[in-house]
């Protein structure tokens, strides 16, 4: 326990630090919630423009994976941690998800928009639809399974598919996995870099997979404690904060 009272004491200014930035964005979070949704979507319905563009769809794809990396690890992340500013996040998975499927919208279709790129990947394989990369396979396949959870993603699908509602949205777990099959494979299917895009997707899904045993039972003792008594420390700078 001294180990965790040099570290993680509140009289430990990093750490005091570290919970006074905590406050701060949530509370600018907790004020401003209703801006930043609509901020949220403005920008995801801004990101359509990028059709204009097909030059950058390879980039609005990396933004796109990022922003579900992010869209899918905040859930065990707040269950593992508790704290405020994730459940904060939780409540904007809604307009990510919705800014993630423009962008990968955007991926997609900028890549059939543009004509050298078109020439190149996509005409060869009209005539011969088996030759196609994994990759890309991936990408359709991911792709496909975006647009229901993006056009259930309303108050009126949730009345009108009620418990189904869950259902189609289980659909969001083989689509990230999908999406980092596509992110991680190359272009050629043979060689070293194919067996290396394979762990690495391993890693990260695998890693994502562990986040989500954790979130249901946190088995790992040490972690629990660390958990339990940087919370305790927080209260205790809590309560010092609204005295002072």
């Amino acid at each position: 326990m001294a180990f965790f009272d040099n570290i993680f004491s509140a009289q430990n200014p990093a750490m005091r630090l570290g919970f006074k930035m905590h406050d701060g964005v949530s509370d600018f979070v907790a004020r401003y919630l209703k801006q930043l949704k609509f901020g949220l979507l403005v920008l995801a319905h801004a990101s359509l423009l990028g059709l204009f563009f097909p030059q950058f769809a390879r980039d609005f794809g990396e933004v796109g994976r990022n922003l579900l990396l992010v869209i899918m690890l905040v859930s065990p992340l707040s269950k593992i941690f508790r704290m405020r500013i994730l459940y904060q996040m939780m409540s904007l998975r809604r307009e990510l998800g919705i800014w993630f499927a423009y962008l990968a919208i955007v991926h997609g279709v900028g890549y059939i928009l543009d004509p050298e790129w078109f020439s190149v990947f996509i005409a060869p394989f009209v005539s011969d639809p088996l030759s196609i990369m994994p990759r890309y396979i991936f990408g359709i396949i991911a792709l496909i399974l975006t647009l229901p959870l993006l056009i259930t993603s309303n108050n009126l699908s949730l009345r009108l598919l009620k418990g189904n509602w869950k259902r189609v949205h289980w659909l969001t777990y083989p689509m990230f996995a999908f999406v980092l099959a596509h992110s991680f494979l190359p272009d050629s299917s043979k060689g070293m870099g194919v067996l290396f895009a394979w762990i690495q997707f391993g890693i990260v899904f695998g890693g994502y997979v562990f986040l989500k045993m954790l979130a249901k039972n946190n088995f790992l003792t040490p972690l629990r404690e660390v958990n339990e008594y940087v919370g305790q420390q927080y209260r205790e700078y809590q309560s010092k904060k609204q005295i002072s």
